[in-house]
């Protein structure tokens, strides 16, 4: 340290929480960065190098990674189911929770069949915390947050400590396993019936979209509502991938009128799979998915 602080570039597990065990020793200024690319690392140095101030380098590191949508898994790259324990040093109750759940993982044979890691964070700093999430969720299956405090994570569901020590909790997480064992079946199964995608990579790159457009709508879908959906949208895709036409859907334009704040949303959120797929989802495909969403809501 030069007075300035240091910066950590680190990958994703209890590496993470050192930057505010060294502050709390030192009184030296330190950040963290996990999720670290060689981009990042090279990027990082060279703003260190010209002198930049530490948060502004920090700052514009968070920028870029937020500006960057969720691409589908990078092929050869191990795709982990992850939870996080969250509590205000990422050390006390974290470190205690994941203890809690490893150990049911544990008992299960969970923890190295289903590739489950569980990973202590600190919340003290509430958009760090969010960015270390999304960072994430770009090549991994955040499956839950468990902690002292719900900080509101869209998209992903929160256990409270409470719930965790009396054992309802652990209950949940069980079943949230279970759901996406069902899922990676799902993607299994479906890859001699399309034939121009890969099943297991269109299932979690849909399932992204379909929580998004669940979560924006502000709907709740039963399970197997959701799966219906999924394999709507695997074949759409695959037939708009292989060059088919989409579905007309009628009465378009009123549907539009009626529901346009719903169409908004749900063409905003198929924007991803456009993009991965090299695909046009249309006003009438997004039509069908979005009549899915409203006429199957539980609430």
């Amino acid at each position: 340290d030069k007075g300035k602080g240091i910066i950590l570039m680190v990958d994703m597990g209890s590496l993470v929480s050192f930057a505010d065990m060294i502050s709390q020793e030192t009184g030296i200024v330190a950040r963290s960065i996990d999720m670290v690319s060689t981009p990042v690392l090279l990027d990082v140095s060279r703003k260190a190098a010209m002198g930049r101030d530490i948060n502004y380098i920090i700052g514009s590191v968070e920028d870029k990674q937020q500006e960057v949508y969720k691409e589908p898994a990078e092929v050869g790259i191990e795709v982990r189911d992850i939870i996080i324990t969250a509590c205000f040093t990422g050390e006390g109750a974290s470190e205690k929770l994941k203890e809690l759940i490893e150990e049911s993982l544990n008992e299960n044979g969970l923890t190295e069949k289903k590739k489950i890691e569980v990973i202590p964070m600190n919340i003290l700093n509430k958009k760090e915390f969010i960015s270390r999430i999304e960072r994430l969720k770009q090549k991994h299956n955040v499956l839950a947050v468990v902690g002292t405090v719900d900080m509101n994570i869209k998209e992903i569901p929160f256990i409270s400590a409470a719930e965790l020590l009396i054992g309802s909790g652990l209950d949940v997480i069980a079943q949230i396993i279970a759901v996406e064992e069902n899922y990676k079946k799902i993607g299994a199964s479906l890859s001699t019936h399309l034939k121009n995608i890969s099943s297991e990579r269109a299932v979690e790159d849909i399932r992204s979209a379909m929580s998004a457009i669940e979560s924006n709508l502000n709907v709740n879908l039963r399970d197997e509502v959701k799966v219906g959906i999924l394999l709507h949208m695997c074949f759409l895709i695959d037939k708009l991938k292989g060059g088919g036409k989409e579905t007309s859907f009628e009465a378009l334009e009123e549907f539009t009128s009626q529901y346009s704040r719903e169409m908004a949303i749900a063409q905003d959120c198929l924007k991803s799979l456009s993009r991965a797929y090299n695909i046009e989802i249309g006003s009438s495909e997004a039509a069908y998915i979005c009549k899915m969403f409203i006429s199957n809501n539980e609430q």
